[in-house]
This record gives C-alpha cells, structure tokens and sequence, in this order.
C-alpha cells in the first residue's frame, strides 16, 4: 500500500476511479451543515492533503447531503480549486441543493465552477460509469 493511499479522513468519503483521461476522485461530503468554523477548516486541511497526495487527479466534491453552506466553505473552495489547478486537475461540483445552489449563484461562484445536478452526471463528463461504491 502507498503511502498516498493510507490518509485517513473524517470529513468526506473518497472514491478513486480510473478513467480514460486519469484519476478522478469523487468525495462525497459527509457533514450536513457546512457553517462551523472549525468543521470548514478540518475539511479543507484534509481535502488539501489529498489534492496533494494524489497529483494530476480530478476531483469532484458531492454535496449532495449538505443542507446548509456558510461562505467560509465557499471560500475554501475557491483555494482547492486553485491547489487542485496547480497539479493540473480540475475540480468540479455536484449534487447541490436548490437552496445550497441559490448561494453559488448570488456569488457568483456558478460562473467559476463547473457544477453538476448530480453525481452521475459528472461522471459522465469524465467518461466514468463508477457507481457510489466507498474505498477510503
């Protein structure tokens, strides 16, 4: 086992898939409420952990059980899109609530991420046929 493969994380549930174009890791988030502080920051410590242990993959961040977002997460965002670009992956965005969704627009986040309604559709955008099967 690599070293890379032995991160252990709390905040979000990582699926490796293999795809004609590289790795895509999908994570799905597992708090609901994306609003504390403390909370934002585990899961963004170790989200740059695994965009930095796992270089050149694609990453696409499931929302789909958050209920609420702060714009401290949003915030977060942006700086793993920008770790994720700098080992030239790409980081997308699915499963949005329409609320959750309502704030990407007020932001205008929806213009600087490329969002998916749903976690097959953004598979598809990377040729992958991965069902939701856990692997941490």
């Amino acid at each position: 086992m690599h070293t890379n493969d032995m991160i252990k994380v709390k905040s979000f549930v990582p699926v490796r898939t293999g795809t004609e174009a590289g790795e895509v890791v999908i994570a799905t988030l597992r708090a609901s409420n994306l609003v504390d502080v403390d909370c934002i920051d585990e899961l963004a410590n170790e989200m740059e952990a695994y965009v930095m242990a796992h270089p050149g993959a694609d990453f696409v961040l499931d929302f789909h059980r958050v209920h609420h977002l702060s714009s401290t997460i949003l915030e977060k965002l942006v700086e793993l899109r920008g770790q994720v670009s700098r080992f030239r992956g790409e980081l997308s965005l699915c499963g949005f609530r329409d609320d959750t969704r309502d704030l990407l627009v007020l932001t205008n986040m929806d213009r600087d991420f490329t969002i998916y309604p749903d976690l097959r559709q953004a598979l598809q955008r990377y040729g992958s046929t991965v069902k939701h099967r856990v692997s941490a």
